[in-house]
């Protein structure tokens, strides 16, 4: 596993490189439209997921749900497969039950952002109205912290 001492290792520590190594393959599947290494970067967010807890590690454990669903969104998209996104869509609101706007506020925003583009593709597979909707919920929900002020480049790309 990279070079980390899997005996040694505090499960801290194999959730976060499992954790990065999702991110690392997402970044590559994404990039060579390869399904197998999304499904490879799933399994790791997965496995991090099996360590983090939402009562013990939430801010770690949120940050992997956002990025499972990142994982699944693409996939989603590859395979023009709705279940994907809607395994998505969900960890996404998995990850907003610990994200949330006081606390967390970019951050939440970020798991909005998420939310909207996964429930903007799914409304586009599915023809479904309710499902952008959603998605144009989530945008705007987003807006209200990436401001063209605090986040101009965030608040451009959600715009677009």
């Amino acid at each position: 596993m990279l070079g980390l001492d899997t005996k040694r290792a505090r499960p801290t520590e194999l959730a976060a490189t499992q954790n990065n190594l999702g991110n690392a393959l997402l970044i590559l599947g994404e990039r060579a439209d390869d399904p197998a290494r999304l499904q490879e970067a799933i399994a790791a967010h997965h496995a991090a997921l099996k360590i983090y807890s939402e009562r013990d590690t939430p801010m770690n454990w949120t940050t992997a749900q956002n990025n499972l669903g990142n994982a699944l969104r693409f996939l989603g998209e590859l395979a023009s497969d709705v279940a994907y996104l809607r395994d998505a869509i969900a960890a996404h609101q998995a990850a907003l039950r610990v994200r949330t706007e006081r606390d967390t506020p970019l951050e939440w925003a970020s798991s909005q952002n998420n939310r909207g583009l996964t429930r903007r593709r799914l409304g586009a597979m599915t023809n479904d109205p309710d499902q952008f909707d959603a998605a144009a919920i989530a945008f705007d929900n987003c807006l209200r912290q990436q401001t063209r002020d605090a986040e101009p480049f965030n608040w451009a790309t959600t715009q677009w």
